[in-house]
């Protein structure tokens, strides 16, 4: 078994950060604060009176998303940075 898994082929780096950005339920240690700053956003956005109140919120929200985005690929990346090419 152990010669089994020895003698797997790595997966492309590019396979290996897709599957990895793709995965529904990271656990990251940064998940937490991102849903933390989404839930503030998300009340805030509740709160908003006007359109452009609203309109500024959601730019806010769409920050957040690719920032959260954003380091899941710089993570994934760092990851399978091993993975041959």
């Amino acid at each position: 078994m152990v010669a089994e898994a020895n003698s797997q082929t790595p997966r492309p780096k590019a396979d290996c950060i897709q599957v990895c950005v793709q995965q529904k339920d990271h656990n990251w240690v940064f998940r937490p604060a991102h849903l933390a700053r989404l839930q503030k956003i998300q009340d805030k956005k509740k709160a908003a009176t006007s359109p452009e109140q609203l309109a500024q919120i959601e730019k806010e929200e769409e920050d957040e998303r690719e920032r959260y985005a954003n380091k899941v690929q710089e993570t994934c990346e760092d990851i399978c940075k091993n993975n041959p090419s």
